[in-house]
């Protein structure tokens, strides 16, 4: 006869193997029989999570923090869940203990300034980047909503976003996360991935603070773009991020290339490679077997194509989703299913449900 803790292995190596619903059961008897155990909570809510089954994994963290009420683990993803659901002032208060875990790698800013709070009367302010450039370009939507707070806004971001935020917001100083700063030029700071927290309490904030043109092109790089590819006017422009490269994680944020074939089935479509950050060894293999294109052109990167290219209609970069439902609002079918599930009532797909709600998502686009 197994032993509790042969179960309850036996669960987390299930949940390593991403047989999630095989999981829950095994966590099932593991609370059977100790229900006070808080771990057993965590980790069936962790299979709920990963299944994007909100509504049952949000009580599974709840419980285990009744019962562990130091769990930082369960108060990360609990903070994430409750903000997918819409309740943000639960949300934010859990998701800035996120330092707290070892689950979260991002490194922290040490300083003494006092954090920044709205109404408190402060005149400048630091803003320091966090998590990945993808985060990053996502939070500075709200920066808008800050500088209407604060005279002055300096934001420590990643280089490779520096000019094309800044092209789009003369107003705020943006310098290179790297930077050395004097502490004696601001009166406050605060993490970029914590703006939110005084703007979005709920779903109708993020249109009111969120900024939708906050990040122009360079004209020279679009002109140069648009006649490499030979773009027309009525080309639907798919720009495509199919893999991430993000460490441990990577699997839960990539998507075969195959699940998205049927993106070709749009008329006039055009799609690009934005991959970036790891070798697109896919590309030729996925051409051979389809018989579909994927355009290539010398500047592959995500990041200058989404500012570089206004046609890029629909951006899928499928690494995009968790808590960034509550911040970011674009129009682009495939960031509105990844990013923000809240506006257009699809709702995010489960890993291997993807590829089957692309033409539902195309007609989403073309009717909002």
């Amino acid at each position: 006869m197994k032993s509790l803790n042969d179960i309850y292995q036996e669960g987390i190596k299930l949940l390593g193997e991403d047989k999630f619903d095989e999981a829950i059961p095994l966590f099932e008897d593991v609370i059977k029989l100790r229900p006070l155990l808080a771990g057993a909570y965590m980790q069936r809510g962790r299979a709920h999570w990963e299944m994007h089954r909100w509504d049952l994994a949000l009580p599974d963290f709840e419980t285990c923090l009744r019962i562990d009420p130091d769990c930082v683990d369960a108060m990360w993803t609990a903070g994430l869940i409750n903000m997918q659901l819409g309740n943000f002032k639960r949300g934010w208060e859990l998701y800035d203990r996120r330092w707290d875990t070892e689950t979260f790698q991002s490194p922290r800013l040490k300083t003494r300034l006092p954090s920044w709070e709205k109404g408190k009367g402060y005149k400048s302010v630091l803003v320091w980047c966090e998590q990945g450039i993808g985060d990053q370009l996502i939070y500075a939507s709200l920066l808008g909503a800050l500088k209407k707070e604060v005279e002055k806004v300096t934001v420590m971001i990643d280089v490779r976003l520096k000019n094309m935020l800044h092209r789009a917001n003369d107003k705020i100083k943006f310098i290179s996360n790297n930077s050395r700063v004097n502490n004696s030029e601001y009166d406050s700071q605060i993490p970029i991935g914590s703006v939110g927290r005084h703007f979005i309490n709920e779903v109708a904030d993020i249109k009111k603070h969120r900024s939708v043109s906050y990040i122009y092109p360079d004209r020279s790089r679009l002109e140069h773009l648009t006649h490499e590819l030979s773009i027309q006017p009525d080309d639907f422009v798919i720009g495509l991020s199919w893999a991430s490269t993000a460490p441990i994680i990577d699997k839960h944020k990539s998507v075969a290339l195959e699940k998205l074939v049927g993106l070709w089935d749009i008329p006039n479509v055009k799609i690009v490679n934005l991959q970036y950050g790891k070798p697109d060894h896919d590309i030729e293999p996925f051409e051979e077997k389809t018989g579909k294109k994927i355009y290539q052109t010398t500047v592959g990167n995500f990041l200058i194509w989404k500012v570089s290219l206004p046609r890029c209609r629909c951006v899928t970069p499928w690494y995009l989703y968790r808590m960034r439902t509550c911040i970011w609002q674009e129009p682009w079918a495939f960031l509105r299913m990844c990013l923000m599930r809240i506006s257009c009532g699809i709702g995010i797909t489960r890993k291997g449900e993807r590829a089957s709600s692309i033409q539902q998502l195309i007609f989403t686009h073309e009717t909002t």
